[in-house]
């Protein structure tokens, strides 16, 4: 996603943060968790600074290269309070998320008033509402909305025929927060090897991932790594409609320069 890596790139070498870059970094990891993690919107809002920096890593090898992997609980959300919803990052999603909380976030903060609350807006206060940012940042791109109800719905109906044991199916429920562990178990050993197991599932090159058949998912499946493609053409449809409008100009300027020349 160029715009967002842009972004990325400004805030790291600057000391004053420009707000559309912030807005952008926030907004691209607010869709990151919810429409390719498939999380609630209420994990994103109310994903706290004790929760992200209680975050534990897990160092492993996958297909012959090593990878880092993190893992967060988040436990005021939707579901019941006894259970924690688990947000799963890799190593370059977690560097993009410690940009935001070292660079982003205390330039938001306004006049010393520190929340809570991980993710804050440009206002300086906790997310309104998610499900608006992620609307917001489509409609910038020309995109129609996916809803976190449809990323969830599809993500189901794609994988969820695909697993065959009962520990697969374990594994993916947890992930989605329909059977989670409590909070004081979520980080022992044996969770994280559950949850690790799910992400594999979810993984975009995963073998568990088939193409929907419902003509309904099929319309709304334009998920997050469809929103960097979209701006690239977004951004060749701008550059082709200059060229178009130069064009138009020069052509009624000529046009009307020659209706201006007497006749010979």
């Amino acid at each position: 996603m160029p715009e967002f890596m842009e972004a990325l790139e400004n805030v790291k070498k600057m000391n004053c943060i420009d707000k559309d870059d912030g807005n952008t970094i926030l907004f691209y990891l607010e869709c990151l968790v919810v429409l390719q993690y498939v999380q609630r919107p209420g994990v994103v809002k109310n994903l706290t600074m004790e929760e992200w920096l209680s975050r534990v890593g897990s160092d492993r090898i996958y297909n012959g290269k090593p990878e880092r992997l993190v893992v967060m609980g988040v436990k005021n959300h939707k579901t019941a309070s006894k259970q924690i919803a688990t947000v799963f990052l890799n190593g370059e999603e977690e560097k993009w998320f410690d940009i935001y909380f070292t660079k982003v976030r205390p330039a938001f903060i306004k006049h010393n008033e520190e929340s809570e609350a991980f993710f804050i807006s440009s206002s300086g206060k906790q997310i309104h509402s998610v499900s608006n940012d992620i609307t917001r940042f489509h409609h910038r791109f020309g995109l129609k909305p996916v809803t976190s109800q449809a990323a969830r719905r599809i993500t189901e109906t794609c994988i969820a025929p695909q697993l065959k044991s009962e520990r697969q199916r374990y594994c993916f429920s947890k992930f989605l927060a329909h059977s989670n562990p409590t909070a004081e178990n979520i980080y022992r050993e044996k969770i994280i090897g559950d949850l690790v197991e799910s992400y594999d599932i979810l993984r975009p090159d995963s073998i568990y991932i088939s193409k929907p058949t419902n003509s309904r998912d099929q319309e709304d499946i334009t998920t997050l790594p469809e929103v960097g493609k979209a701006m690239e053409e977004m951004q060749s449809r701008k550059k082709i409609k200059i060229f178009q409008k130069r064009q138009e100009r020069r052509y009624f300027k000529n046009s009307k320069l020659s209706f201006q020349l007497p006749i010979q």
